[in-house]
């Protein structure tokens, strides 16, 4: 934007040429991202494919824009048309099944321990929608033990399968993960 104050000016036409370029330039690479978002992707084939379908009853030249620019994008759908869970998982689908297996079970306002080891699970995936929920990153068995904390459930990922945890009961697993309960 400092630059586009070279675009009003008629001293240099060189000048003008790389202001013209620089900014063309600048609004292809701020189209690209916007197309191409690997955490929300705004824009996806689906849209192009819906204006190619408008240009075609109306205008044959936006019919032919939109069929062009189809191919650049990256996704099939766009974030405007997912749902919440969609949309928290979009960059690690994975962690879909896990979420429903904890939303299913795990009411608002329960307590709920995510043992997982360090930086491997996003603990923001198992807030739920109103962010009652409190969840509690465990990076290792011994503090989990150490908690004086009672937990309302246990969420273990796979990193932890072969392992038994006396106070707590399995209430279901999927993919490897696997969802306790505290038994008093």
């Amino acid at each position: 934007m400092p630059l586009s104050s070279l675009l009003f000016s008629k001293k240099n036409k060189l000048i003008k040429l790389l202001t013209y370029s620089y900014c063309f330039f600048s609004l292809f690479t701020m189209m690209f991202c916007i197309v191409n978002n690997d955490s929300r992707p705004l824009i996806s084939k689906e849209m192009f494919n819906r204006v190619t379908i408008w240009g075609s009853q109306n205008s044959l030249l936006v019919q032919k824009i939109g069929y062009k620019l189809a191919q650049f994008a990256k996704y099939d759908k766009s974030s405007w048309y997912m749902d919440d869970l969609e949309i928290r998982t979009f960059s690690k689908r994975s962690f879909s099944p896990v979420i429903q297996m904890l939303d299913k079970f795990a009411s608002d306002g329960s307590v709920v321990g995510v043992l997982d080891y360090p930086g491997m699970v996003p603990d923001y995936y198992f807030f739920d929608e109103s962010f009652d929920r409190k969840i509690i990153p465990l990076i290792s068995i011994e503090k989990l033990q150490l908690l004086k904390l009672k937990l309302n459930f246990l969420l273990v990922s796979p990193d932890f399968l072969g392992v038994d945890f006396p106070n707590y009961m399995i209430l279901a697993e999927i993919n490897n993960w696997r969802l306790f309960i505290y038994d008093q």
